[in-house]
């Protein structure tokens, strides 16, 4: 009988017959096992994806969206403080989403801003109004500004969210971690944007 590469350690051997995959009994053991962990992991993944809220689901979206933003802006200092880049910087909002929850997909609402103003200094608001001003200029400034007037509501059922989640997903494996100048940051805005079809 003609050898066979065996499906587990990939080393050639001499079947017993034609429906032999494997080269022993060891091999066998260890695929079988193989098998098992990854049936496994898939019933606790989809029972996981089976309880998950809807709650749960815009956590998912809001990650991808985050890392978009993080991207977008990667290598520009805090939008609120001025300070240089650092590693940790994170995906601030403009608008939090606490109060604003109906933009806080919207990446006009969302930029690269310190941990320390994020998280300790309320978003530093103030620093953020001036910032978003110095770096856009007036036109975009008060684009920005009027997001909660021009999406007061947003009704995004589960499947939206999932088909949002997999855009998202998609766009941030695209997108490089690299210096843009402000024209590409604005195009990319306006771009995924319009990809991730929520505004």
């Amino acid at each position: 009988m003609k050898a066979k590469k065996c499906k587990h350690c990939k080393k050639s051997f001499e079947p017993f017959n034609s429906m032999q995959q494997v080269c022993g009994f060891e091999c066998a053991s260890k695929a079988y096992h193989k098998r098992q962990s990854e049936n496994k992991k898939a019933e606790r993944l989809k029972l996981k994806e089976s309880i998950k809220t809807l709650s749960d689901y815009k956590k998912d979206l809001q990650y991808h969206v985050n890392m978009i933003v993080r991207k977008i802006d990667f290598g520009q200092p805090c939008i609120s403080s001025g300070r240089p880049y650092r590693d940790n910087d994170q995906a601030g909002h403009f608008y939090p989403t606490s109060t604003q929850g109906a933009i806080r997909f919207n990446l006009w609402n969302i930029h690269s801003q310190s941990v320390a103003d994020n998280m300790y200094k309320s978003g530093n608001n103030q620093g953020y109004n001036k910032g978003l001003r110095e770096v856009y200029g007036d036109e975009i400034y008060f684009f920005i500004v009027d997001l909660p007037l021009m999406y007061q509501d947003l009704k995004l059922t589960k499947e939206d969210i999932i088909e949002a989640t997999k855009q998202a997903s998609k766009i941030n494996k695209s997108l490089t971690k690299q210096i843009r100048t402000l024209e590409q940051r604005i195009e990319l805005r306006k771009k995924y944007n319009q990809l991730l079809n929520i505004y």
